[in-house]
């Protein structure tokens, strides 16, 4: 056993013109067989003689639904209670004192792990400015 692959190379149709490509690292162009059947392609999506189909609705959407009843149904809808961020942010300071204790003393990036920790205690779904503005608050930090 040699260890190396023996099959032969694939070999795929250039999309413009048809011609075989083998698919190599020696296939500069692939999958076109040749720069300049790959210009014309991008010319074709330039000119958009090409389109992808765009549909209304999301996969697996009713058609029609009510964008909000959607998000709430998904639990997709941003946090934005103050309450709710305030606690979390809280946590997240009891859970980080250093970080907190950095930020406090100016190290804005030590910021980012309390930031996330609050984050991850929202389940990623925290308003981002309100987080900060609320971690800030609390730590007796301006804006």
């Amino acid at each position: 056993m040699s260890g190396q692959d023996t099959s032969p190379p694939r070999t795929v149709a250039c999309p413009q013109c048809g011609a075989p490509v083998v698919w190599d690292a020696a296939a500069k162009f692939r999958p076109f067989c040749s720069e300049r059947c790959k210009l014309i392609d991008l010319g074709a999506w330039a000119s958009e003689a090409y389109r992808i189909p765009v549909t209304d609705e999301p996969a697996g959407e009713p058609t029609g639904a009510d964008p909000a009843a959607v998000v709430q149904a998904k639990g997709l809808a941003q946090v934005s209670d103050p309450e709710a961020v305030r606690a979390a942010c809280e946590a997240a300071i009891a859970a980080e004192p250093a970080a907190a204790a950095a930020l406090k003393a100016g190290n804005e990036k030590a910021g980012g792990r309390v930031v996330g920790h609050a984050m991850k205690a929202l389940k990623g779904k925290g308003d981002p400015t309100l987080v900060q503005r609320t971690l800030r608050q609390l730590l007796g930090l301006p804006g």
